[in-house]
């Protein structure tokens, strides 16, 4: 394995080709109430009800990103123990073929 090549995979790892996270923003107010009462209505449930849906639905929410984060953590770990060991090896091949190269 050459620098070349490593410094191609450094380019190409993990590290560098994540996909866009998918968060996801507050509404305003104004439409939060409007939506909120609608659900309401369709649903013939209480407004207390459906915020408490709601707060579910953001504790379901949280607990997804915990995980994704902790997969997205997985693989840059993996990507950065992949680099590191095409370091080593570009190194100990640069040691074999010149001793003298310290």
């Amino acid at each position: 394995m050459d620098l070349n090549y490593f410094l191609k995979e450094l380019i190409m790892g993990t590290l560098f080709n994540q996909e866009p996270r998918n968060y996801r923003h507050c509404e305003n107010t104004e439409s939060y109430i409007e939506n909120t009462i609608k659900l309401s209505k369709k649903y013939k449930i209480t407004i207390d009800q459906v915020i408490a849906i709601e707060q579910l639905l953001e504790c379901k929410r949280r607990n997804d990103l915990y995980v994704d984060n902790g997969d997205i953590h997985d693989e840059q770990m993996a990507g950065i123990g992949e680099l590191l060991r095409n370091l080593v090896s570009v190194i100990e091949e640069k040691i074999n073929i010149d001793p003298d190269y310290t």
